[in-house]
């Protein structure tokens, strides 16, 4: 968990962190990307992480977006039924 604070509001947010078949994976996961505001929440802590391991969120925007600044965007749907 990673928290910031400042004088009007205090902003935490939670990066799942999964390992499956020796692959490293960081999953944020948010309802719907509906606005620059939701998008920027949702990315900058993943932007966070320094390392190279794969970096998801994960939504139910239909067709999901490009991805934005290495990190990928991708279907609730697609995303559980992948087997890569």
């Amino acid at each position: 968990m990673s928290c910031t604070a400042n004088k009007e509001r205090s902003l935490c947010w939670f990066v799942r962190y999964i390992e499956f078949m020796n692959e490293r994976l960081y999953v944020q996961v948010a309802y719907l990307l509906a606005d620059p505001q939701v998008v920027e929440r949702e990315f900058s802590p993943l932007r966070q992480i320094q390392d190279n391991h794969r970096k998801v969120v994960v939504s139910l925007d239909l067709p999901p977006a490009a991805s934005l600044d290495g990190l990928e965007r991708i279907y609730l749907p697609d995303f559980l039924l992948a087997s890569d």
